[in-house]
């Protein structure tokens, strides 16, 4: 088979053909820039005098720090759509304001403004700004004064005269501003404003000022000499802000949503509100409630946090009074409120209150509530008196009272206790003075008087009492009344087991056994027979072994 030379000649040819194409290596010149210049991607004018007027869009730029001796602002801007690099350099001031203007879409930043006879930033009706990186000291009026719809970031406003930060305009926007002994810090009088990640500091009158429908979160208000916060209006939002040491820190009209993130006590909360305890708070102060609810639908949660009060001559830790209701006290510590008469939480009459997971402990009553109150799931120990004590209609359950100098747990008429634990109380272990009350499934020990004592019309079930009379005189169950109906109890080591001193009651299915005196039962009872062993007894008998 024959080979073809056609490949060869194609590679030849090719080869030639490039050879005659080549030109000079040399090249014509020096290469050509290929990047473009800052003027070129943002053509920018720069500022090197005052005072300067800005008559057209677009950028310009300081060069140097810049002064201003005598009348007239700094930078008067007439145009719309300029942004103004202030490059880290400093306008000071003559008498009037450092930069000023009434057009719209302005981006001012990067710089200070210190010492000028009326505002730092005056934008009075101006719209659509944002102000960001900015420092404005020292000015005789504002530090910051904005119109509608600005955004203003990380700014400081520190020892003018007027407000830190101010405006009569709404839509407004500041997050991580900082007002420093201003006379105001943020002063915005038109509604839907917000703030966010802000600080008041020592400011002269109030740390935060806003109108309605305003959303002020996650701020810093310390040490200002009025209010902390004050809010006219309704619909505003107020969250997690962080408000301590001021004249009064918190001043709200009606209708607003309050998330009170509770920083120092005492403290009056006087609208429907939700408080959240920062930390643990102590009040070093005598005669003083450590929280006055003075408003219905208030929520406390403590946050498994403490309340600690100055011991003797305390006032109440957490109190409400009667003429208010639905507060709501949760998951903490009450201690250490020690005045005569008062509570670790304390309400009054009618106040249809819930508590729940709470210690309270050194106190002289525990927990003190009123009418209609529900309480589950606390512990009340070494409280002076009583440790749980409640008016009408309220249910206990799940909670457990002990070494209180009274009793561990009483109640008004028509209650329920239930699945409770009561044991080394000075008096009786659980106590219900009235009528109707409905108490089962509780454990009552070593209380110096009785376990369980009734008075007329309670039903008490299911319960265990031992080793009651600790100390004292008392039985395991012990009713004072008529009509009560005792049943199914198991007493054992106390005095008496069942003390029944009144007539027409109901004694049946009991156990009792190693007390001095079993059954104590006064005549006209209703009492199933007692026997000693369970072999052919009936359904409803007692039992005494």
């Amino acid at each position: 088979m024959k080979k073809s030379n056609l490949g060869t000649g194609l590679v030849i040819a090719l080869t030639a053909s490039y050879a005659a194409a080549q030109g000079s290596l040399t090249p014509p010149g020096a290469p050509a820039p290929t990047m473009k210049t800052l003027d070129q991607v943002e053509p920018r004018t720069p500022i090197s005098s005052l005072p300067c007027t800005i008559g057209q869009s677009g950028s310009y730029y300081l060069s140097k720090n810049l002064a201003l001796a005598g009348a007239g602002d700094g930078i008067t801007i007439d145009a719309d759509n300029v942004t103004l690099d202030l490059m880290g350099f400093t306008l000071e001031g003559g008498d009037g304001s450092g930069i000023v203007s009434q057009f719209k879409n302005l981006v001012i930043k990067n710089g200070q403004l210190r010492g000028w006879g009326l505002d730092g930033i005056g934008l009075v009706g101006a719209t659509g700004v944002v102000l960001k990186d900015l420092r404005s000291t020292d000015n005789g009026r504002d530090g910051f004064y904005v119109g509608a719809n600005a955004l203003v970031s990380d700014c400081v406003a520190a020892g003018n005269a007027d407000d830190g930060f101010s405006s009569d305009a709404g839509n407004n926007r500041f997050v991580r501003c900082r007002s420093l002994n201003n006379y105001y810090g943020f002063y915005l009088t038109a509604a839907v404003n917000q703030l966010k990640e802000c600080e008041a500091l020592g400011c002269f009158v109030i740390g935060i000022y806003a109108a309605n429908d305003s959303v002020l979160e996650d701020n810093t208000v310390i040490g200002n000499g009025g209010a902390g916060l004050q809010l006219d209006g309704t619909g505003s939002y107020i969250a997690n802000n962080i408000v301590k040491g001021n004249g009064d820190n918190y001043s709200f009209t009606a209708g607003n949503q309050l998330n009170i993130l509770l920083c120092e006590i005492p403290e009056t909360l006087d609208w429907p509100c939700s408080v959240k305890l920062a930390g643990t708070l102590t009040c070093t102060q005598t005669g003083v409630n450590g929280i006055t609810v003075a408003a219905n639908d208030v929520t406390i949660d403590m946050a498994g946090h403490a309340l600690v009060g100055p011991g003797a001559s305390s006032g109440n830790g957490i109190y409400q009074d009667s003429a208010y209701r639905n507060l709501a006290v949760k998951n903490g510590k009450v201690v250490h409120w020690g005045g005569v008469d008062m509570g670790g939480i304390s309400s009054g009459y009618g106040t249809s209150a819930i508590f729940s997971n709470l210690q309270v402990s050194s106190n002289f009553y525990g927990i003190a509530v009123g009418d209609g109150s529900t309480i589950h799931d606390c512990t009340a120990y070494n409280n002076i008196s009583e440790g749980i004590l409640t008016s009408d209609g309220c249910v206990i359950r799940g909670c457990a009272a002990g070494h209180n100098g009274g009793n561990g747990i009483s109640v008004g008429w028509d209650s329920t206790i239930c699945d409770c634990e009561v044991e080394f109380n000075g008096d009786n272990g659980i106590y219900a003075g009235g009528y109707g009350c409905n108490i089962s499934g509780c454990g009552a020990q070593f209380n110096k008087m009785d376990g369980i004592e009734v008075f007329n019309h309670n039903r008490v079930t299911d319960c265990v009492c031992e080793n009651n009379s600790y100390g004292g005189d008392g039985a395991g169950i012990h009713t004072t009344g008529a009509g009560n109906r005792i049943e199914g109890n198991n007493v054992t080591s106390n005095n008496r087991g069942i003390d029944v001193d009144g007539s027409g009651n109901f004694i049946v299915k009991n156990t009792a056994s190693g007390n001095t005196t079993d059954y104590d039962i006064a005549v006209g009872n209703y009492l199933g027979t007692i026997q000693s062993t369970p072999v052919g007894a009936d359904a409803w008998d007692n039992f005494s072994f």
